[in-house]
């Protein structure tokens, strides 16, 4: 399996921070979740929410999965 990791900038306030996003495979390796688990914890609010870094493809905040 290939793993990539994406950077995002992330602006709170006046600071820039640099983040790192996950995509799904990543998501599902450090959790032990499977695909299916992983959206219905996030559907009750019990997972960290997704977002979209094109029209196809998910990703989550590295800091919210840890």
């Amino acid at each position: 399996m290939k793993l990539s990791v994406l950077n995002f900038f992330s602006q709170q306030g006046n600071d820039m921070a640099i983040k790192r996003a996950l995509r799904r495979p990543e998501v599902k390796a450090k959790t032990g979740l499977s695909y299916t688990s992983i959206y219905n914890l996030e559907k009750a609010g019990r997972f960290p929410r997704h977002f979209m870094l094109s029209p196809r493809c998910a990703a989550w905040d590295e800091a919210e999965i840890d």
